[in-house]
């Protein structure tokens, strides 16, 4: 049962991709779910993120509209996710 689900907001982050899966992985919080929401990138956070999601049940990806809105990206996280929202 996820405990926690954590949203990530990614728009032309693929160099700091690594580093945010490290401390993700590093947290101490039990079940968690991590979401990466792109946001209309145009390097390779979404093959990044892709690779990620193979490897590891508990990463998943969202790929919104090209260009589209922070409400419109928190709301389908939310419908997303299945731990509890803060």
């Amino acid at each position: 049962m996820i405990a926690v689900s954590v949203v990530i907001p990614v728009f032309n982050a693929a160099q700091h991709l690594e580093k945010s899966r490290e401390s993700l992985l590093h947290q101490t919080i039990p079940n968690c779910e991590f979401i990466f929401v792109n946001d209309g990138s145009t390097d390779d956070s979404v093959a990044f993120i892709s690779k990620l999601i193979q490897n590891d049940a508990l990463f998943k990806l969202f790929v919104n509209k090209k260009n589209g809105s922070y409400d419109f990206a928190k709301k389908r996280c939310i419908e997303l996710t299945t731990g509890k929202i803060f």
